[in-house]
């Protein structure tokens, strides 16, 4: 009897072991299943983070393009408004001295606001009393705070010639309609 006592004690402890056994195989293959999984999902994060690296990169290209660009149009609207200063000057002056004049600083102002009473017949433009009439109009509405689509229809002119004096009065941005 003692022999099946000690037969079944053996096999109990070798189930026991190999109980044990498969179960730290499991726990083996599990974990090397784990770690992969985890090693994938490292190497797409750093695929993720190599993507987002050479976006950064990008976008900083293009902002400082785009300031590039900012300064460029700034200083072409700079030299825009003084091109235009230049003309009103040329305009507003008599055109009894026709004898060539030294050429204005680029940043001067305008020493009169008036236009001349006289058009040329061949220019096809309107009246210079009826341009300064509507300078003057579209800087008031501006000044009331209307948009500039409200104010070319009031005064039968474009959208783009409102915003132009709009521009050259330097005053503030004009309303767009909602």
């Amino acid at each position: 009897m003692e022999g099946l006592e000690l037969l079944a004690i053996s096999l109990s402890v070798l189930f026991g072991f190999g109980t044990i056994f498969s179960i730290l195989l499991w726990c083996r293959s599990w974990r090397k299943e784990d770690r992969e999984q985890t090693e994938q999902q490292i190497k797409a994060l750093c695929g993720s983070i190599r993507k987002l690296t050479e976006a950064v990169e990008m976008l900083d290209h293009t902002a400082a393009s785009l300031q590039t660009a900012d300064g460029l149009l700034t200083q072409q609207l700079e030299d825009l408004r003084s091109s235009i200063t230049k003309l009103q000057n040329i305009r507003t002056r008599p055109e009894e001295t026709e004898t060539e004049q030294p050429p204005e600083p680029i940043g001067s102002n305008p020493t009169s606001e008036e236009e001349p009473t006289e058009a040329d017949p061949g220019d096809g433009q309107t009246e210079p009393a009826e341009r300064s009439g509507a300078y003057d109009a579209v800087s008031d509405l501006l000044k009331q705070g209307k948009c500039t689509v409200d104010i070319a229809r009031e005064l039968d002119i474009g959208v783009a010639e409102v915003r132009m004096i709009a521009r050259m009065r330097a005053a503030d941005p004009p309303k767009e309609p909602a």
